[in-house]
């Protein structure tokens, strides 16, 4: 099957090149091995290990922690599209995870109906310190950088609030969730949808179940590449906006992100945004409030944020950096307003035509200043 996909991808997407550079360009010399752990309430975890063949540069690890549907893939699923690629090459351990329910990680069954219990409460509470003291021991460093994308930005704020911040020496987030605005989103109204939907609907949505996207693909798509292409090209128009700009990605990059780095999860996760969206707050179900509790971190730290993001608007973005109380903290806007090529969406600042050429400089560059040369 996927053979026949990967051909169809290279027929059906002919001339949606990545970004021009054609085939020829050499692929990452990145080594990758997968490791698993267990969580305190034992679940097992996969943790993912790239690094440049050649050795690595500096001592702390790089972290890496995904977002909502997403697996660790979402970082790596093009070789010329990768921010652990850029990371390794760079000189850094790369370290990354898949939280339950993701990837390789430990799953229900998609027709287990009513044994996805999990919600982002046990994203940050278990799976994402397993992951890390597993990267802690194995490697032996006292302390990571962490990049962090999307919700993946909350396991991070939500660890140096409550855990031991002393482990983490700089951070990065990009279109991090830190805070989700109870206003309209944007013009297009996905925003404004997502909050009638958690303010009229949320009582009535089922817990402890599937929220299976990824599986409904393959279902749907089955081996046909005729429907994966028309997917593929669907979502690179309009009905892709939620995800990301119009200029930032094509059906190519698509397909990679749907096929490697998209995952099923819990519709208790779903309804966690749902009252995030409603409430303008992220408060997790322990009532623990993470908003709230931005001012505890004082850790070194890059919010950045895509000018066209519609799943978390600059202004978000912003609220949680003017109130995280680091002394060194830095401010990145991917838009054209601050020379940006476009204005970058929610997925395409880590998977983009351009991302490799524009942000991916910004992350590399705030770790590569304060990270300790070996």
């Amino acid at each position: 099957m996927l053979a026949r996909l990967g051909l169809a991808a290279v027929v059906l997407f002919a001339g949606c090149g990545d970004d021009g550079g054609g085939g020829s360009a050499p692929a990452p010399v990145v080594l990758h091995e997968t490791y698993f752990t267990q969580t305190a309430d034992d679940w097992t975890i996969a943790v993912h290990h790239y690094h440049r063949s050649t050795g690595v540069a500096y001592a702390e690890p790089v972290f890496m922690s995904g977002g909502y549907l997403e697996n660790h893939r979402v970082f790596d699923a093009f070789p010329r599209h990768s921010l652990i690629g850029e990371l390794a090459l760079s000189g850094f351990d790369v370290w990354t995870y898949d939280i339950r329910g993701t990837g390789q990680s430990q799953s229900p069954e998609v027709g287990d109906l009513f044994g996805w219990t999990f919600s982002a409460d046990e994203f940050i509470k278990y799976d994402t310190p397993a992951a890390l003291d597993f990267v802690r021991r194995t490697t032996g460093a006292a302390q990571v950088n962490w990049v962090a994308h999307s919700m993946g930005a909350t396991m991070l704020y939500g660890y140096l609030e409550r855990y031991d911040p002393s482990h983490v020496k700089n951070a990065v987030t990009l279109g991090g969730v830190g805070m989700l605005s109870d206003e309209a989103a944007l013009e297009s109204g996905f925003g404004d949808l997502f909050f009638q939907i958690g303010t009229f609907l949320l009582p009535f949505i089922p817990s402890n179940m599937p929220l299976p996207l990824r599986w409904a693909l393959d279902q749907l798509l089955a081996e046909d590449p005729w429907r994966w292409a028309a997917i593929c090209y669907a979502l690179d128009s309009f009905l892709g906006r939620l995800f990301w700009s119009d200029e930032a990605v094509n059906p190519n990059l698509i397909y990679q992100f749907l096929t490697k780095g998209l995952c099923n999860t819990s519709t208790n996760v779903f309804k966690q945004f749902l009252r995030w969206a409603r409430d303008g707050r992220v408060v997790g179900d322990d009532g623990y409030d993470y908003t709230a509790n931005l001012p505890r971190i004082t850790t070194p730290i890059c919010v950045m944020s895509g000018g066209g993001d519609q799943m978390v608007k600059v202004a978000d973005c912003r609220y949680v950096y003017d109130r995280i109380a680091s002394t060194d903290k830095q401010w990145v806007e991917c838009s054209k307003a601050t020379g940006h090529t476009y204005d970058f969406g929610h997925v395409d600042m880590v998977l983009g035509l351009k991302a490799q050429a524009e942000v991916y400089g910004h992350v590399t560059g705030f770790l590569t200043a304060r990270s300790t040369a070996r």
